[in-house]
């Protein structure tokens, strides 16, 4: 069963943190089933995930960030990847239904529109997303 990749996901791929570890191994394990899912923003998101580490939290490099960059883009063109236009009003319905930002409820129209679990480390979205669709908080 293949499923849908949140940035916070994305991000344990290509960063040593808390949690990569695990990231790295489900991303094997649903590689199996096909290629897994994210979203057109998904890139942006995480792509600015990393600049907060190196810039505002200063716990990377300069160098490990065009590293952390570069892989990520590359795991990203190998990934089935959706784009948030065909997705936009049952996001916003899921967003105004759980307080979520849209950005967050784009991937909770995703798993719902693809009928596929969300992979996410992200608590919030597990949290209040889990009655709309099927959730897996690796965190």
């Amino acid at each position: 069963m293949s499923g849908i990749l949140d940035a916070s996901f994305l991000v344990k791929l290509v960063l040593e943190e808390r949690g990569s570890g695990k990231a790295r191994g489900k991303f094997r394990e649903l590689l199996v089933y096909g290629t897994p899912y994210t979203l057109d923003i998904a890139l942006a998101e995480a792509l600015n995930a990393i600049w907060k580490h190196a810039y505002l939290v200063k716990d990377l490099g300069v160098e490990a960030a065009w590293k952390a960059a570069s892989d990520l883009v590359e795991l990203f063109l190998k990934l089935s990847v959706v784009p948030t236009a065909t997705l936009y009003r049952e996001a916003l319905k899921a967003a105004l239904a759980t307080g979520l930002t849209v950005y967050d409820s784009l991937y909770i129209a995703a798993a719902k529109s693809l009928k596929k679990v969300l992979y996410t480390f992200d608590r919030e979205i597990a949290k209040r997303a889990g009655r709309f669709v099927s959730i897996e908080l690796l965190d």
